[in-house]
């Protein structure tokens, strides 16, 4: 007879502290052999482990080589059906603008998604693919039916080497010729965003996207830190934005945005395409808005700078500030133009400057609210870690940027410390 297979699921480590990028910490053991799993967010290990303790509560087969439930593996889901899935999971969270983005980087992704052997894609096969993507779309083609079903690569024979293979792919056009920087990065961002989401439900082992790259010199580095000396205090931000508005009409959208970079750290590409859906607003106490896209600067919406969603807290004097702009209203953008445009970029910084002449400071940037949020953060003593994860990046690049905030922070630890051994 065979031995049945023990499964033990254990608590979710954390890992914060060290300031790593995948934290949370999954561990199991099949038949007394010890298995982990990292992931970037306590809710992913969360689903992770449950679904563990649901495969093993209903009795699945584990494979021993893997550590997982033999189904998960011998899932043969392809590319295109996964793009088609995660294009439902979000479609209800975007604008139009995004929708319309993420189809056009995703039918293009979809055609390069294959195995090198495979043949050039039947003439319409992108035309198609821009139609049926969408969850309402419809089209017929048989022959790019037929050549997506024999052709598009299952997800688990996605390896490093096609993921490459896409991610060039993607800053082509259609005459092989380098794409625009802005276009290329929104086509990539999407792709990318798509595989991260696969990864964290496990129909990836690995993320095979291609990394940043790195390498630039130690000087270069440097030169990213943020002059901390520079910044307005906190009291002549308020006067900054207090002079935005003006005879302008549009000079009343600058000012929420600034308030909205001030009190929760969004990237000015962020902040520029925000929503009214993705704000909690509570009468009372701290609110909390999802940050989910970004302006590509060519009049479109795309996802974040990393491709991951976040949420950040949001302070009660900037829930009663958007609640009082809103007045009511639940959907649609946070700011537009008299046209219904996305407001300028340039056009916010001019406001800045004018604000900035009128309060008798140095000029800032929307930039520098941002720079702004974080210095005041970690001046606060907010943990580095919790900082970088309401700015969207790691530990590493914060302190990069803010390492002359640290300064003086011994000795409010030593204080600290203190403390904590004379109450033991």
């Amino acid at each position: 007879m065979r031995r049945p297979v023990e499964v033990s699921v254990y608590e979710i480590q954390d890992r914060t502290s060290r300031g790593t990028r995948r934290p949370w910490i999954v561990r199991w053991t099949i038949n007394g052999k010890e298995r982990s799993r990292s992931f970037p967010t306590k809710a992913a290990a969360d689903d992770w482990r449950a679904r563990l303790l649901l495969a093993a509560r209903d009795g699945l087969k584990f494979d021993l080589d893997s550590g997982e439930p033999a189904q998960w593996s011998g899932s043969n889901e392809t590319f295109f059906e996964w793009a088609k899935e995660w294009l439902v999971r979000q479609w209800p969270t975007w604008a139009p603008r995004s929708r319309k983005s993420a189809i056009e980087a995703l039918s293009r992704a979809v055609i390069h998604a294959v195995p090198q052997r495979a043949p050039q894609a039947p003439e319409g096969t992108r035309a198609y693919l821009s139609l049926v993507l969408a969850p309402d779309g419809t089209a017929t083609n048989t022959a790019a039916e037929a050549w997506l079903r024999r052709w598009s690569l299952e997800l688990a024979r996605l390896d490093k080497s096609a993921a490459a293979h896409v991610h060039r792919m993607l800053g082509l056009t259609d005459a092989l010729q380098p794409a625009a920087a802005s276009t290329a990065a929104r086509y990539r961002s999407t792709t990318h965003a798509l595989l991260h989401d696969a990864l964290e439900l496990g129909k990836l082992a690995d993320d095979p996207w291609p990394a940043a790259k790195r390498g630039r010199r130690v000087r270069e580095q440097q030169s990213e830190r943020v002059d901390v000396d520079l910044l307005p205090s906190p009291a002549q931000l308020a006067q900054i934005i207090d002079r935005i508005p003006s005879h302008q009409p549009g000079s009343r959208a600058f000012w929420m945005l600034s308030q909205v970079g001030w009190y929760t750290g969004m990237r000015p590409s962020e902040a520029l395409v925000v929503r009214a859906e993705d704000w909690t607003l509570p009468a009372d106490g701290w609110g909390r808005v999802v940050v989910r896209h970004a302006h590509d600067g060519e009049g479109g919406v795309g996802p974040t700078k990393t491709g991951v969603t976040r949420t950040v807290p949001v302070p009660p004097a900037c829930v009663a500030i958007v609640r009082d702009w809103l007045d009511g209203r639940s959907s649609g953008p946070l700011v537009t133009t008299r046209g219904n445009l996305v407001p300028s970029l340039s056009n916010w910084g001019r406001a800045l400057r004018r604000a900035c002449s009128d309060a008798g400071v140095g000029s800032i940037s929307p930039y520098d609210l941002r720079h702004a949020y974080a210095t005041f953060a970690l001046a606060a003593g907010v943990a580095p870690g919790e900082v970088a994860r309401r700015l969207g990046h790691s530990v590493e690049v914060l302190m990069r940027h803010y390492a002359g905030v640290m300064v003086g922070n011994e000795q409010v630890g030593n204080g600290r410390l203190d403390d904590a051994y004379g109450s033991v």
